[in-house]
């Protein structure tokens, strides 16, 4: 399926023939919440979630997509500053959203002032409960200030957010749902299975960007398949950018200690397999195969 957001809150759906299957929000609070800024389908293409320039987001079931499956509403600064209540304010637009593996009730959110979230839909009876988490960036000043006294800090914004898909053969991140997130100064990998938790945290190296460049971002995510080799697969990948620079990371796990008596969630390490300068910033980015990918540069081989 194809869908294509409008400025008038309403997502269009069609085949890959161009017929006209769905039109979602009519009707519903989605139109009184500007427009489409941000969507994505789940991996079993049944339910779209949309997240819109209001700081709202929507789930639609598409077989019974009348009604939005769930709704997410964005939170006043008074709202925010009461216990226990977090999410995306008033008026910021949605930049980045995903669904969490195969859940249709998980998924994750970013908006324009740096801030990103992962939400957990339950129902009670009939009634849809969306349990929000912050897992990056701090509130603007004209919010925070609202709860506590704050000292003053760089504007920021979501670059890029992607999930790391689910690959042909299960590795221990299935079980942990990493998400990445790239900022104009970091890029920080968050697990939020048992409970948001970092994993990695990178700087952008100062070369990335020369004086005068236009600062660009880009992340994509490549899951652990069956590969030749003595251990049989590849595990998952990371390949990110900030303007001419570009890393390729991969993700292992680290095994216990056996002197460790103390049980915890699983640990991480995300060695660096490749790093590249290009000559021109780099706009776009996606893994095609196993060792290849793509870039607004031309296309480039990994080992």
């Amino acid at each position: 399926m194809i869908a294509v957001g409008t400025t008038k809150g309403l997502v269009l759906i069609f085949d890959f023939r161009q017929s006209l299957k769905h039109v979602i929000g009519l009707g519903t609070k989605a139109v009184q919440s500007g427009p489409v800024t941000a969507l994505t389908l789940s991996a079993d293409h049944i339910v779209l979630l949309t997240g819109h320039s209001s700081g709202d987001l929507f789930t639609w079931d598409l077989t019974k997509s009348a009604q939005p499956h769930s709704h997410t509403p964005s939170l006043s600064a008074s709202t925010i500053a009461t216990p226990k209540r977090d999410g995306h304010i008033v008026g910021t637009p949605i930049l980045h959203v995903d669904f969490l593996g195969l859940r249709h009730g998980a998924f994750v959110s970013a908006d324009d002032t740096g801030m990103a979230f992962v939400h957990s839909l339950s129902r009670k009876l009939v009634v849809a409960n969306v349990v929000t988490t912050r897992i990056l960036g701090r509130y603007p000043e004209r919010v925070a200030s609202v709860m506590r006294p704050v000292k003053p800090h760089k504007p920021s914004c979501v670059l890029s957010m992607g999930t790391l898909p689910l690959g042909s053969i299960k590795f221990i991140t299935d079980e942990m749902q990493l998400v990445g997130i790239l900022s104009p100064y970091k890029l920080v990998v968050v697990s939020v299975i048992p409970f948001a938790q970092t994993q990695l945290r990178v700087l952008r190296p100062k070369r990335a960007s020369p004086e005068g460049s236009i600062l660009a971002g880009c992340l994509t995510w490549y899951p652990c398949v069956k590969a030749g080799g003595r251990s049989g697969e590849m595990r998952p990948r990371l390949a990110y950018s900030w303007d001419r620079y570009l890393a390729i990371r991969e993700v292992r796990e680290v095994k216990p200690d056996k002197n460790d008596d103390k049980e915890g969630p699983p640990r991480l390490e995300f060695p660096i397999l490749n790093e590249w300068f290009g000559e021109e910033t780099i706009v776009a980015m996606q893994w095609l195969l196993q060792q290849v990918r793509a870039s607004e540069t031309g296309f480039l081989g990994w080992s």
